[in-house]
C-alpha cells in the first residue's frame, strides 16, 4: 500500500510540476506575445451583424445587453438586435420591444437549453443576408469598440472569435471574485496564449460570433449543456480554429452566493463529461486521419478537467500530501500570473487569491459528482442580483 501511495505521489508531484511549468511557459509566452496579439489593423470594410440575445425570463436585466448594444459605435444597419425571448412568463419580450429598432421572437415551446434557444433562433435569421452571428446573454454588457474589434478580426480570414470576458460584479462576494479570476486565468494564460501561438482559443459562453458560412449545413445543432465548448470543438474538427481578440471586452454576472455557483459548475461538468461521451471517437477518426496539434489540444482542454478529478480521487484515497500540494500551488500561481496579466490590481483581489484554491477544489468536485450524479436538465441561473 505504502509503495501504491508512493507511486500515485510521484506521478501527481510531476503532473503538479508540468502544469507549474506549462502555467510559467504561458506566462512568458502571453508577455513576448502581447505586441503581437493586440496588432490588429482596423477594417474599412463593416461586415453585417445579427446580434443573438437569448434570454429566458430576464426582465431585471435585458435592458442591458440591449442599450450596450445600441450605444456602440459601430453602425446601425450593419448591426441587428435580435433578443429571443424563451418561452418567457414575464415581461422580458414587452421591456425589449420598447426598445427602438430591436427585433425581438417569441419561443413558445419548452427548450432543453441555451444550445436549443439558438438552434431556433439561428435557423429563423440563417438566410436573412447576415456576414456574421454574435451570441449574447441577457446580462451582458459591451465595450464599445467590440464590433469594430471582431470586425478586424473577421477581415484578417477569422471564421469564429472570441472576445475579453470580464465580470460585471467582481467584488460582490467572494465568489464572484473567484469567477473574476478563474476568467483572468482563461482570458490571460489560456486564450491569449492559444489563439496567439495558432492553436484555437476556447468560446467561453457569449461574447463571441461566428460568420455564417462557418455553420455546418444543417446549422447549429449542439446537444450538450455547454454549447459553447461543444461549438468551438466541432469547428476545430471542421477547420475553424477559435481566434481570441483581446480587446473586444465585454462583462456578465457571475453567481454571488454557492447554490447557483455549485449549479453552474455542475452543468459545466455535466456538459464536458457530455462532449468525452459524444465526440470522443469521432476526434480520434479524425485526428488519426489528419494529424494536427491544435485539434489534439483542443480535445486535451476538454478533457483536462476529467483527468485532474481522476487524480483528485486518487489522493484523497491514500490521503497523500501531494494532493494539498497539487491544489494551493496550482491554484495559487495559476490565480497570481492570470491577475498580474489582467486589467485588475492584485492588491484588489488578494483575499480571493488566497483562497482561490478551494475554488479549484469545488471545481473538481463537481466532475466528480456529475460522473455520479449528472445534471438531467438545463437549469438557468438567475440574473440581476
Amino acid at each position: 500500500m505504502n509503495t501504491l501511495a508512493y507511486i500515485i505521489g510521484s506521478v501527481f508531484a510531476w503532473s503538479t510540476a508540468v502544469v507549474i511549468i506549462g502555467l510559467i511557459v504561458g506566462f512568458i509566452a502571453r508577455v513576448k506575445l502581447r505586441s503581437r496579439s493586440e496588432a490588429e489593423e482596423k477594417s474599412d470594410v463593416r461586415i453585417k451583424f445579427a446580434c443573438l440575445i437569448c434570454a429566458h425570463n430576464e426582465e431585471n436585466v435585458i435592458h442591458r445587453p440591449i442599450r450596450s448594444l445600441l450605444a456602440s459605435g459601430y453602425p446601425a444597419d450593419k448591426r441587428d438586435i435580435i433578443v429571443l425571448a424563451d418561452n418567457c412568463s414575464d415581461r422580458t419580450a414587452e421591456i425589449a420591444e420598447s426598445f427602438n429598432g430591436v427585433i425581438v421572437k417569441r419561443k413558445a415551446t419548452a427548450s432543453a437549453g441555451k444550445g436549443d434557444v439558438l438552434a431556433w433562433g439561428i435557423d429563423l435569421i440563417r438566410n436573412a443576408g447576415y456576414d456574421a452571428i454574435a451570441v449574447f446573454d441577457a446580462d451582458n454588457e459591451i465595450d464599445g469598440n467590440w464590433f469594430d474589434k471582431m470586425n478586424s478580426a473577421f477581415a484578417q480570414g477569422a471564421s469564429v472569435v472570441t472576445g475579453h470576458r470580464m465580470s460585471s460584479n467582481s467584488f460582490a462576494s467572494l465568489i464572484s471574485s473567484w469567477y473574476t479570476i478563474y476568467w483572468n486565468l482563461m482570458n490571460e494564460l489560456s486564450n491569449r496564449v492559444r489563439s496567439s501561438l495558432g492553436l484555437s482559443a476556447m468560446l467561453t459562453g457569449t461574447g463571441f460570433a461566428f460568420k455564417t458560412d462557418a455553420l455546418p449545413e444543417e446549422g447549429w445543432r449542439t446537444r450538450t449543456f455547454v454549447e459553447d465548448l461543444e461549438f468551438a470543438f466541432f469547428s476545430n474538427m471542421r477547420g475553424f480554429r477559435v481566434v481570441y481578440v483581446p480587446d473586444a471586452v465585454f462583462y456578465d454576472e457571475q453567481p454571488v452566493s454557492v447554490r447557483p455557483m455549485y449549479r453552474q459548475l455542475n452543468r459545466w461538468a455535466t456538459g464536458g463529461l457530455q462532449i468525452l461521451r459524444r465526440y470522443t471517437w469521432v476526434w480520434l477518426k479524425q485526428l488519426f486521419k489528419t494529424p494536427s496539434f491544435r485539434l489534439f489540444d483542443c480535445f486535451v482542454v476538454v478533457a483536462l478537467g476529467l483527468s485532474g478529478t481522476m487524480l483528485l480521487i486518487l489522493n484523497l484515497a491514500m490521503l497523500h500530501w501531494s494532493f494539498f500540494a497539487w491544489f494551493l500551488a496550482v491554484g495559487w500561481a495559476s490565480a497570481i500570473l492570470s491577475t498580474v496579466l489582467s486589467r485588475y490590481p492584485v492588491r484588489s483581489l488578494l483575499l480571493p487569491i488566497l483562497l482561490f484554491p478551494i475554488f479549484c477544489l469545488v471545481l473538481s468536485s463537481t466532475v466528480l459528482y456529475s460522473l455520479i450524479f449528472p445534471q438531467r436538465k438545463w437549469k438557468p441561473i438567475i440574473h440581476g442580483n
